[in-house]
C-alpha cells in the first residue's frame, strides 16, 4: 500500500505534465523539462531523505518524498511519447476537425502513452519497495507497530551476532517483489501493445 501511493503520486505528476510538454512544446515544453531535470540531478534516496528530514519521519512522508522523486521518471517517458505521436497524421486530422485539446489528448494520445507508462509503473513500485524499505531501515520510513521489510532488516542488521539469519527472510522478499513488479510491467506493457496493433 506505501508503495502504491507513492507510486499513484508519481503518476499524478508526472504524466500530465509530461503530456502537456509533450504536445504543446516551446517555452512550456522547456520550463517543465528544466523543472524535471533538476529533480533528477540529485541523488534519489539522498533527495528522499532531505525531503524525510524536513517534512518529518513516518511513512506517509516517506511514501511523499519517495513519489516527488519518481514523478521525473513519469514526465520523460510521457512526453517522448507524445512527441511520438504529436505529427502523426490521426492527430493532425483530430485537430483539423476542431477537436478540442483534452479531447485530442484523451482519445489519441494517452492510448498510445500508457503501454510504456504501464511498465514504467510497475518499475516504479519495485522501485518504491526498495526506497521505503531503505528510509524504514535508516528509520526514518514506518515506525513500529507498522510492518515493514526494512525495519526488519534494520532490527535484523542489530542482531547479526546473534542471528544472521534473520536478514534473509526480508531481503529475499524484496528482491523477488521487486523482480515480480518488473516481470509484471512487461507482461502488461506486450498485451497492451498487441491489443493496440490488432486494433489498428
Amino acid at each position: 500500500q506505501a508503495s502504491l501511493q507513492a507510486v499513484t503520486l508519481a503518476l499524478v505528476l508526472g504524466l500530465p505534465l509530461g503530456v502537456i510538454a509533450g504536445y504543446r512544446g516551446g517555452w512550456v515544453d522547456t520550463a517543465l523539462t528544466r523543472l524535471m531535470d533538476a529533480l533528477m540531478s540529485a541523488p534519489s534516496l539522498v533527495l528522499a531523505i532531505t525531503i524525510v528530514a524536513v517534512l518529518g519521519s513516518g511513512i506517509t512522508n516517506a511514501m511523499l518524498a519517495v513519489g516527488l522523486v519518481m514523478a521525473p521518471r513519469f514526465y520523460r517517458v510521457a512526453r517522448a511519447s507524445t512527441m511520438d505521436v504529436r505529427g502523426d497524421t490521426y492527430i493532425e486530422a483530430s485537430v483539423a476537425l476542431g477537436c478540442s485539446t483534452f479531447r485530442t489528448i484523451g482519445r489519441h494520445i494517452l492510448p498510445n502513452v500508457m503501454p510504456p507508462i504501464v511498465l514504467v509503473i510497475s518499475v516504479s513500485l519495485g522501485t518504491a519497495v526498495a526506497a521505503e524499505a531503505s528510509l524504514s531501515f535508516l528509520g526514518l520510513g514506518a515506525a513500529p507497530p507498522a510492518a515493514s521489510w526494512g525495519a526488519m532488516l534494520s532490527t535484523a542488521a542489530s542482531n547479526m551476532a546473534l542471528a544472521p539469519y534473520l536478514v534473509w527472510p526480508p531481503g529475499v522478499m524484496i528482491f523477488l517483489t521487486v523482480l515480480a513488479f518488473t516481470y509484471l510491467g512487461d507482461g502488461v506493457r506486450r498485451a497492451l501493445t498487441r491489443s493496440r496493433n490488432a486494433g489498428n
